[in-house]
């Protein structure tokens, strides 16, 4: 984020949020069909600093989940982070002042495991190392990996069409999947 023009109080929530089902009888045929009940059940979660990490178990199979996020800033200015956790809702807050033309970057890791198998706080561990992995990696380098994995799966995957322009392959490639 860069402050145009001379400066600017800045507020930026960052949210991880795990939404309850639709209702069941719904009449608008555009949503699908919901569920009776809840469909995870909290199990657990873990505020660290920039970092949630939150536990759920699946109602009728039992599968563990576990999801989690933690964020790396950097500002001209300090800014304050500040991390808070319920069943079913987390946030990183940042809040500051940017100078004329400050800036804020924040990169955002996410990861999540699942076990059908283990202890809700094993799969929190879990989630937590990975991104303890993430974070010491760094953003570009997972960035450039993801690159290199895409355009591996687009060599074996890509359907083209011969003579045609970038655009129509685009769209070609959002209607394979």
């Amino acid at each position: 984020l860069t402050a145009e023009g001379p400066g600017a109080d800045v507020a930026i929530s960052s949210e991880l949020v795990n939404r309850r089902p639709l209702p069941a009888a719904s009449r608008d045929p555009r949503l699908s069909e919901g569920f009776a009940q809840r469909v995870l059940q909290p199990t657990g979660s873990r505020c660290e600093g920039q970092r949630v990490v939150m536990g759920y178990r699946t109602q009728r199979s039992g599968l563990l989940l576990g999801c989690g996020m933690d964020h790396v800033h950097a500002s001209e200015r300090p800014f304050h982070a500040a991390a808070q956790c319920e069943d079913d809702f987390a946030a990183v807050s940042f809040r500051g002042t940017l100078g004329p033309g400050g800036t804020i970057r924040i990169h955002k890791y996410l990861s999540y495991h699942y076990s059908k198998a283990g202890s809700p706080s094993q799969i929190l561990s879990d989630t937590a190392r990975t991104l303890d992995r993430a974070a010491e990696t760094g953003f570009d380098p997972i960035s450039e990996q993801q690159r290199t994995e895409v355009a591996r799966f687009w060599q074996g995957a890509d359907v083209t069409i011969e003579d045609s322009n970038t655009r129509i392959q685009q769209v070609l490639r959002w209607n394979l999947f």
